[in-house]
């Protein structure tokens, strides 16, 4: 049987996980006979932010607040006749820059790893919530039919190619 993700022939039947890349190869013949549908866990949208991007969005955040309270305040400045509640939005606008230039020049570009391995396998077609499974009206398939595996091409060699130039040089 080869592993249907790196390509590694596998020595046993009876293996559960791939030796190289870790694929999750229990119930891989029901998989390949139809009997079971391939389950991947969802991936998230995009990577974990660096502490450096968090902070810089937060600072424009508070920025843009700013801009939001500069127009009541505009008007608290007519109520009162002082140009004196402008101070706020101007200083809330300024703690906001304060934050996005702290964090452009002190903090962190990378983002921490969390790694965590992927959660992949096949789960019988029965207990998958989905459409159920395709059928076949051309034919008819064997019912105790046993999918062979390890008659499937095998991955060529790296080294072929290489060694058929240093033959012809």
């Amino acid at each position: 049987m080869y592993c249907p993700k790196c390509g590694l022939q596998q020595t046993s039947e009876a293996i559960r996980f791939c030796s190289r890349c870790g694929q999750s190869l229990g119930g891989l013949t029901q998989y390949l006979s139809g009997n079971a549908v391939l389950v991947t866990p969802d991936t998230p949208a995009g990577r974990a932010l660096s502490p450096r991007r968090k902070s810089m969005k937060h600072g424009a955040k508070v920025m843009l607040a700013s801009g939001v309270l500069s127009p009541i305040f505009f008007g608290f400045c007519f109520l009162v006749d002082n140009p004196g509640p402008l101070l706020f939005p101007l200083i809330v606008f300024l703690v906001g820059l304060a934050i996005t230039v702290y964090a452009r020049v002190f903090l962190e570009t990378t983002a921490p790893i969390n790694y965590a391995p992927p959660q992949v396998g096949f789960v019988p077609a029965t207990e998958y919530r989905a459409l159920p499974p395709g059928t076949n009206q051309g034919f008819a398939v064997g019912g105790n039919e046993q999918v062979r595996t390890s008659e499937l091409a095998q991955p060529n060699s790296v080294t072929e190619n290489t060694t058929r130039l240093l033959d012809n040089s």
